[in-house]
């Protein structure tokens, strides 16, 4: 008897463990950051924010772009379809605006991204892209 009430009790812990993580997955809002980009040498080129739903779910991300002062550039909402990219912030380019980091709010950390994309121009055309991932 003694036995059976444990075994009951294991069984409801792990029933009430799995609910909790359950609640917890996809549902809350994250915020995703990219690391600086060290653009001290940046003389020329572009850089702006991509946000990437990797989910199953149709969902919307608020992007913003940081200059290396900590200077709000851009900022937008996105929603996107599930295994989509955007770009909803607007080209800023060095040394002027001096573009630097990402953050995104997320419906999900782990099945959102959030990239920091540097272009590094040459007669118009990309020559360089540099890509940093937010965490």
């Amino acid at each position: 008897m003694r036995i059976r009430k444990i075994a009951m009790n294991v069984v409801l812990v792990l029933i009430g463990s799995a609910l909790a993580l359950m609640g917890h997955g996809e549902a809350g809002a994250a915020t995703l950051r990219t690391t600086p980009i060290n653009s001290f040498n940046l003389t020329q080129g572009a850089a702006r924010c991509i946000v990437t739903n990797g989910s199953t779910s149709r969902g919307t991300a608020t992007v913003k772009l940081f200059s290396k002062s900590g200077e709000l550039l851009d900022s937008e909402a996105e929603t996107l379809n599930p295994h989509a990219s955007a770009d909803p912030t607007a080209a800023f380019s060095f040394p002027g605006d001096s573009p630097t980091y990402c953050e995104c709010t997320v419906p999900s950390a782990t099945s959102w991204r959030c990239s920091f994309v540097y272009m590094d121009t040459l007669n118009g055309a990309p020559s360089v892209i540099t890509v940093i991932d937010g965490r």
